[in-house]
This record gives structure tokens, sequence and C-alpha cells, in this order.
């Protein structure tokens, strides 16, 4: 379930990365925002994809 939203965030990145290059003529201020949100969410993505799964959660094993 976890790799859902991951590539959620992932299509949201790429997203926000193709509107910042399209917004470069027209206002290089969001333009800029907007990247740096695409870099900011890759980067969580990043991180929360290495994590470490628990040992055991509610009692049940890893799968």
């Amino acid at each position: 379930m976890t790799g859902l939203f991951y590539g959620l965030a992932m299509l949201g990145a790429f997203a926000l990365a193709l509107g910042g290059l399209w917004m470069w003529r027209r206002n290089r201020l969001r333009a800029i925002l907007l990247l740096l949100v695409a870099a900011i969410t890759l980067f969580n993505v990043w991180s929360w994809s290495t994590l470490p799964l628990p040992e055991n959660v509610a009692g049940r094993p890893n799968p």
C-alpha cells in the first residue's frame, strides 16, 4: 500500500517539475518555488522509501 503512496507522490513531483519548467518564462519566482517543492518531494519520497521496516507491527510479521 505504501508503494501506491510513493508512486502518487512521485507523479506529483513530476507534475510540479513540469509546471516549473513551463512557467519559467512567465514568472521566474513561482517557477523556482515549484522546482524547489518538486525537489523536496523527491527527497522526502527517497528518505521514506529507505527507512527500515519495524520488526513487528500490531503482532504481524513483516511481509
